[in-house]
């Protein structure tokens, strides 16, 4: 159901011409994200919030640097 959801949403977004901002701490949904045919990596980025003393840093990670990371580093990028 995940991976018919994300292709509806993909579809959905490309159809309006819109973006999706979307926020997980589940890892199968990023990967179900990363293994939709739907979606072009081109058009992927996770951003990640990591929060130090009162300090809030941002990481940007963009669609195939992750792919690289989830699939051959086998990195949590949540």
């Amino acid at each position: 159901a995940l991976e018919q959801f994300v292709d509806w949403i993909v579809e959905v977004a490309q159809e309006l011409n819109v973006q999706v901002f979307a926020t997980t701490h589940s890892l199968e949904c990023i990967d179900t994200i990363l293994g939709s045919s739907t979606l072009n990596k081109e058009n992927l980025g996770l951003f990640r919030l990591r929060q130090q003393a009162d300090l809030v840093t941002c990481k940007e990670i963009e669609g195939e640097t992750l792919e690289r990371l989830r699939y051959e580093l086998g990195q949590d990028v949540r």
